[in-house]
């Protein structure tokens, strides 16, 4: 059985990586009072080249003591970061 995502309202395609830590209010992520334990965000970067879908993907860990405003605004900078070190000069070959 795969992890399941939670969605954080106002952020761009970044995620909660639900452990059981925040129940979903309205379908959504919410900052809990504490975090007890380690928590992590999950995002998606896509780019097309050629016609071709070029992705990755990126888990973040954050300790207990970071708030969830402050880790999805450091998540946007590494999904930033992610999709301007994506390669849209790579040559595809198949053999």
């Amino acid at each position: 059985m795969g992890a399941k995502y939670l969605k954080i309202k106002d952020s761009d395609g970044i995620y909660y990586v639900a452990d059981g830590q925040i129940s979903p209010i309205d379908g959504y992520a919410k900052q809990p009072r504490q975090f007890k334990q380690d928590f992590k965000l999950w995002f998606k970067v896509t780019k097309m080249t050629n016609g071709k879908r070029i992705y990755k993907k990126k888990t973040l860990k954050y300790s207990q003591d970071t708030t969830l405003k402050s880790a999805v605004h450091d998540a946007e900078e590494h999904k930033k970061a992610l999709h301007l070190s994506l390669n849209t000069n790579k040559t595809f070959f198949t053999l």
